[in-house]
């Protein structure tokens, strides 16, 4: 700085010097002899000074227009251009001050906007978390409890099935047969309980459970059915037999106590008559018109017929009897039927308690051979491919989609990462499946974050599983995207905005506090 005052105090004097008149034309040689002495000292205050010369003269070593040496186009020792060219001169040699002071008020209003930028300044953070697309609900995977030989593939990957539909058949000889076994018994028994239901109740026609006449077409079942109805046939025919042998020998009887009503009704007229007559005979005898004899024969007749009345009613008395205890025999005949009916219905009805109480783990084993569609949705990673594969208890068969599940985003952070997510927090996902250039990231939120970090069982290492669920009207502003099953992404979950100087500071501060406090 020292060297640069000189410098300018001799520009300045020299300067004057120009600026007083000089007597050039009287005295060239002493004009000359000045400028050389002037030049002299200015050469000599700048020796080993090139810079501070070089600052001051152009290339021509004459002032430039900051007002430092002109060079050789001006004549040193003509006369000035005006009576203010030394000032102006001089104010242009005091320019590097100026020079030098804007540029420290430039320098310190950068410092200035930089601090208050740092300080100020928010800039927003996000956590940062590789993830794919997956289905709201897990795909779900269909097991076999017990496993078996594959008899049919009915589905392929990416068939679409609904809840219940049959995806595999299994075909295994000691089910098929045990719960055809079970079955056939208690066909029986079911309609061997219609015909003693129709037995008992007295019918004409057996009344079989629907069980069987749905599937009347079955040739087993119709044949039970018909020789249900051949034995309900001849039963009933034999009692029907019986009951009509008893209802004729009740009728002859009944025949026999009339006959012997008529006779005993004549007896008794007869009887009448001939007491009539004895008397009148009494009185002839009296008065002798008539032999004794003759009212013996008459007491005789009369005995007779009294007799006869009498074998005549015991006879009635005893047909009426009859009549009685064939009535009473066709009622027992009907209870007896009834009643072994009622008997052989009541073990009937226990068999088929058992018989169904057995059929229930045949039927569960014979719909197990058929694994069908635990939820509607489409076939992924089928794994069974072949009739005749054998299918081993519990192993995987396949996946199924869910139909019309909604998709989103898993996640997973990094669990020193974990205390700047939350519930709802927003969230820019970057399906790195379609070009970047043309595919912008989407908006979501999160819905879910795991309770608790988990354990990658391959990589062994610990993340916390975080859910992002994507609005459609966010995809169709993005270019109407498709999102599928088990495409990647990119989540940037977003974090409370800081400022510079926290983002420089954290690191430093946390060095802080962990240097020096090693044993």
């Amino acid at each position: 700085m020292e060297r640069i005052k000189k410098a300018i105090e001799l520009a300045r004097e020299e300067r004057q010097s120009r600026a007083q008149p000089s007597p050039a034309s009287d005295n060239p040689a002493k004009e000359s002899s000045i400028n050389h002495g002037t030049e002299a000292r200015v050469s000599q205050s700048e020796t080993g000074k090139p810079e501070v010369e070089k600052f001051l003269r152009d290339d021509n070593g004459e002032p430039n227009q900051n007002g430092t040496v002109a060079g050789p186009s001006e004549s040193t020792t003509g006369p000035p251009d005006g009576p203010d060219q030394g000032s102006v001169n001089v104010d242009r040699a005091d320019n590097p001050w100026r020079l030098i002071v804007t540029g420290i008020l430039c320098v310190i209003l950068l410092i200035i906007g930089v601090t208050a930028w740092v300080v100020i300044a928010p800039l927003s953070g996000a956590v940062i978390s590789p993830g794919y697309v997956k289905v709201d609900m897990n795909r779900k995977t269909v097991q076999h409890q017990e496993g078996g030989i594959v008899g049919e593939i009915l589905v392929r990957d990416g068939s679409k099935v609904k809840a219940g539909d049959t995806l595999i058949t299994l075909k295994d000889v000691r089910v098929d047969a045990s719960n055809e076994l079970v079955r056939t018994q208690l066909d029986a028994e079911l309609a061997q309980a219609a015909r003693l239901a129709a037995e008992q109740a007295g019918e004409e026609e057996i009344s079989f459970p629907p069980e069987l006449t749905d599937r009347g077409d079955d040739p087993r079942v119709a044949e039970l059915l018909q020789r249900e109805s051949n034995v309900f046939g001849i039963r009933r025919e034999a009692l029907t037999n019986q009951l009509s042998l008893i209802r004729r020998q009740i009728k002859d009887i009944e025949n026999e106590v009339k006959e012997r009503l008529a006779q005993l009704k004549a007896d008794e007229e007869t009887l009448r008559h001939h007491r009539a007559e004895t008397e009148l005979n009494k009185k002839l005898i009296g008065e002798g018109f008539i032999p004794k004899t003759r009212m013996i024969e008459l007491e005789r007749t009369g005995s007779e017929l009294v007799s006869r009345g009498a074998e005549n009613r015991a006879e009635l008395a005893s047909a009426r009897q009859k009549i009685s205890d064939l009535e009473l025999r066709a009622e027992t005949l009907r209870s007896e039927f009834q009643q072994e009916a009622s008997n052989k219905l009541r073990e009937t009805t226990a068999s088929i308690f058992d018989l169904r109480e057995r059929l229930r783990p045949a039927q569960d084993a014979e719909e197990r051979q058929r694994i069908t569609a635990p939820i509607s949705g489409e076939i992924v990673d089928l794994r069974i491919t072949s009739v005749g594969a054998v299918i081993a208890p519990r192993e995987p068969i396949l996946d199924i989609v869910p139909e019309n599940a909604n998709l989103l985003v898993e996640a997973r952070v990094r669990p020193e990462d974990i205390a700047s997510v939350y519930y709802d927090s927003l969230a820019d996902v970057r399906l790195t499946a379609f070009r970047r250039r043309v595919t912008p990231t989407v908006e979501g939120n999160v819905t879910y974050v795991s309770a608790d970090r988990l354990v990658d069982e391959q990589t062994n290492t610990p993340y916390y599983t975080v859910h992002v669920r994507v609005p459609p009207d966010n995809l169709k502003k993005a270019g109407d995207l498709e999102l599928q099953a088990g495409m990647p992404a990119e989540v940037f979950i977003k974090t409370t905005p800081r400022n510079a100087l926290e983002y420089f500071l954290d690191p430093v501060l946390g060095f802080v506090q962990r240097s020096m406090r090693e044993k």
